[in-house]
């Protein structure tokens, strides 16, 4: 892989520029076809046989972009580890692997968005918190351990999210927050997913979602909360709305 049409993602979540490489769940079919026909290269997260199987290959269970070039995953992704090695980021391997029953699955589910680090604490990454703490990153606190599933980022001031207490901890912030309606997203014939689960800024201005968003009972309220925002949706609607456990942007063009 060479180096010089792609650069790391500054502030993780949020290219700038097209998206080059993302890390995504190898189960998201028609997500890494839409991404590859987009020019966008996938590296993809095998199943962990440690967390339950609609879950076991989400990437943001088994893998955190914490700064730029700067990643933490889970022991048990030896490919991914490789691949982003040989991308040129640095990694380190994280002490455990998440594994179900809820809250040990969170490990890596936080959410870096600029100056803030969104995150059920005492159920995070000691790497991981090391690396936002070391980055002078405000720590917010949650209850809900899927930080990274709950919000879909827009902007660096800007999410969606499903959960109030996401909405009350970020009323005193800088970011504007869209409050939409839960459930709707499919992520097994059992449960519903989340939003940011089910999507990822594929440029500044370029938001992917994984399905049919018009389908979403909240859809008007986004498709204007993205329009104040500029960013533009991208989406297939031949298939329904699914979380496949984020797109997670790792390189964008020079």
């Amino acid at each position: 892989m060479h180096n010089s049409d792609y650069k790391f993602i500054k502030k993780p979540n949020l290219p700038q520029n097209k998206v080059k490489h993302c890390v995504i769940s190898k189960d998201a079919k028609e997500a890494i076809a839409l991404l590859n026909n987009w020019g966008i290269e996938v590296i993809s997260v095998e199943k962990s046989n440690k967390l339950d199987e609609e879950i076991a290959s989400h990437a943001d269970l088994s893998f955190s972009y914490c700064d730029e070039k700067m990643a933490v995953i889970s022991p048990n992704q030896s490919d991914l580890i490789k691949k982003m090695i040989e991308l040129g980021c640095r990694v380190e391997v994280a002490e455990f692997e998440p594994f179900s029953p809820y809250p040990n699955d969170v490990l890596f589910n936080q959410t870096f968005l600029g100056d803030y680090f969104i995150s059920k604490l005492d159920s995070a990454s000691d790497i991981v918190k090391s690396i936002a703490k070391n980055s002078n990153l405000k720590f917010i606190n949650t209850k809900q351990g899927y930080s990274k599933c709950s919000i879909c980022i827009v902007n660096e001031n800007a999410i969606i999210t499903e959960d109030n207490g996401i909405v009350s901890l970020l009323k005193n912030s800088q970011i504007d927050v869209l409050k939409i309606e839960p459930d709707f997203i499919y992520l097994s014939d059992s449960h519903y997913g989340f939003l940011g689960g089910a999507s990822g800024k594929l440029s500044k201005d370029v938001i992917f979602f994984n399905g049919n968003i018009e389908e979403h009972p909240s859809y008007l309220a986004i498709k204007e909360f993205l329009d104040l925002h500029n960013v533009k949706p991208v989406y297939d609607k031949s298939y329904k709305l699914t979380d496949i456990g984020s797109i997670i942007p790792i390189t964008e063009q020079i």
